[in-house]
């Protein structure tokens, strides 16, 4: 467990990998609540070899992001790109477990979760089928 009272969200997932958080355990499952999702995506898009060992992810309203650009029409995928990844690998293989939830609260000037969360849906959609389109060896 870490402690985070004077700590973001940002120096967590920079300051403790996933390997040192995860150990050795073969099998890893991650959850978090709201800002806490900002470290599993971080987590996710780092490179750490731990991410391979990951099988399923739980966010609870942690999928918010900023805008793609000043149009505010759709949000950013920059940092959910590695939920979109891990949501096309559960999709297609029992193995992995992928649940993300949002609320359609108002964020500010930025998108809600729920807008953020259909547009992580679209991408995983638009994943799979450019996966199922490739001609199979």
């Amino acid at each position: 467990m870490i402690c985070v009272n004077c700590i973001t969200c940002t120096e967590i997932a920079t300051t403790h990998s996933l390997s040192s958080v995860a150990g050795d355990a073969e099998a890893i499952y991650l959850a978090a609540f709201s800002a806490g999702g900002q470290v599993i995506k971080r987590w996710l898009l780092s490179g750490d070899a731990a991410v391979s060992r990951v099988r399923g992810i739980y966010l609870a309203d942690g999928t918010y992001s900023d805008w793609a650009d000043a149009s505010k029409k759709k949000p950013s995928l920059a940092l959910n790109q590695g939920l979109v990844d891990f949501a096309a690998k559960a999709a297609k293989d029992p193995a992995y477990r992928a649940v993300y939830t949002a609320s359609s609260s108002p964020n500010g000037s930025l998108p809600t979760g729920a807008q953020t969360l259909e547009s992580i849906r679209e991408a995983v959609e638009a994943t799979r089928e450019a996966q199922d389109a490739k001609p199979r060896r």
